[in-house]
């Protein structure tokens, strides 16, 4: 793989971009040369020329910018906004991702096996061109830790998100966000790189600084990943603003996305302090999918005071958002209670769980009589009797 694969930008911000710049210089030099004929300031000319140059040399540098493919090296020059040349084996790239500096410059920053990082200046290329230097570096070997479909959605998704102007305000707070985190030694580029496994335990001094932020998105979605962030075992800190946002956004106030987001964090960091409210939360009025979180945490506990719960839990439908279009979700919270009961290892639970080894005979269990209707209830009926035989054998029964 010898031969020489040329990437030259062409986003429409490129060709803007290089218009305005080479129209400078050449405007520069029009109007040096009518000032030399009409008035004949040879001093005045010779400085415009050398300013003229100058300017023109820096231009044409933006302009014929690219990035380079020989062998299995990547190679890109250095530029205005660019401070170092590229010029490393693909195979030595783990991880990219896309970020922004200086309100406007997008860079692709690539995590190195050295520990160095490298970052190409990305805003000239279109986001085609971005997913095909990917590619190109995938085949020569680089960016194994990441499935293309993650690449795909950092560069296309983040860069379409800093250039909406409706995210103008939260990608400037970002930066913010991302300048203190920095200070703490936490070096990020990007909001896809904040998810549940972002932190460990030792990182909780990210955490006040992460609160702190959250409430002054603009654009509420923007802050589920940094919300998600905060699901680690241990961060303790973080509980009464989840288990705040979660009231918040629970029925009759039901948002889904929020609510999952809470849910799944409350659920990571598993806060024994607040027991009572999570025990509070499996109350019919508030049951919804996302419940299922709690579930589960509460039997992964072994939450003795939440057993009865769990029992109620058992034989009950809950709330689904509008927008799922698996209703089988109806019967998460019935399902994840199964499982969260068998955590306990009690024998006297199974005579609760044993009738779900013949759901067919359980009348709430059921769907509209479709074709889509009958397939989803032959797929219930056999999850329902896979989890209750394993729950029944780890309650010491057999099935």
């Amino acid at each position: 793989m010898s031969e020489k694969i040329t990437v030259f930008p062409k986003s429409s911000f490129f060709f803007a971009t290089g218009f305005s710049a080479l129209l400078l210089p050449t405007l520069l030099f029009i109007a040096s040369i009518l000032i030399l004929i009409e008035e004949n300031r040879i001093v005045f000319f010779v400085i415009a020329m050398v300013f003229t140059s100058i300017v023109f040399y820096f231009c044409a540098k933006m302009v014929i910018f690219h990035v380079s493919f020989i062998g299995n090296r990547i190679i890109s020059p250095e530029h205005y906004n660019q401070n170092e040349s590229v010029d490393i084996e693909c195979n030595q790239l783990l991880t990219c991702v896309l970020g922004i500096e200086n309100k406007l410059c997008i860079y692709m920053y690539f995590k190195c096996k050295d520990g160095k990082e490298r970052k190409i200046y990305a805003s000239f290329f279109s986001e085609k061109q971005l997913l095909h230097i990917v590619e190109l570096i995938k085949e020569r070997g680089g960016l194994h830790e990441q499935s293309t479909e993650e690449i795909i959605y950092n560069t296309s998704g983040e860069k379409k998100y800093r250039m909406n102007p409706k995210n103008f305000h939260d990608v400037k707070l970002e930066k913010q966000l991302f300048k203190e985190l920095k200070a703490l030694g936490h070096n990020f580029h990007c909001s896809t790189q904040f998810h549940s496994k972002t932190f460990t335990e030792k990182d909780k001094e990210v955490i006040p600084i992460i609160l702190k932020y959250l409430d002054m998105f603009k654009q509420e979605n923007n802050k589920i990943g940094y919300l998600l962030s905060l699901g680690t075992e241990g961060f303790y800190d973080a509980t009464e603003y989840l288990v705040s946002e979660y009231r918040k956004h629970a029925p009759p106030n039901y948002n889904w996305l929020f609510l999952n987001g809470a849910a799944q964090t409350i659920g990571h960091i598993q806060d024994p302090r607040f027991i009572d409210e999570y025990v509070e939360l499996l109350n019919d009025n508030v049951l919804t999918v996302e419940t299922s979180y709690l579930v589960h945490m509460l039997g992964k506990m072994k939450v003795g005071k939440a057993v009865p719960h769990l029992i109620r839990l058992l034989d009950r439908e809950n709330a689904i958002a509008d927008c799922f279009s698996d209703t089988s979700c109806k019967f998460v919270v019935s399902i994840t209670a199964i499982e969260a009961l068998s955590e306990f290892k009690d024998p006297d639970h199974i005579k609760h769980v044993e009738k779900f080894l013949e759901p067919e005979k359980i009348p709430w269990i059921k769907y509209p009589d479709t074709k889509e209707g009958r397939s989803l209830l032959k797929k219930t009926y056999a999850e329902y009797r896979k989890i209750a035989q394993v729950a029944i054998k780890k309650m010491g029964g057999s099935a």
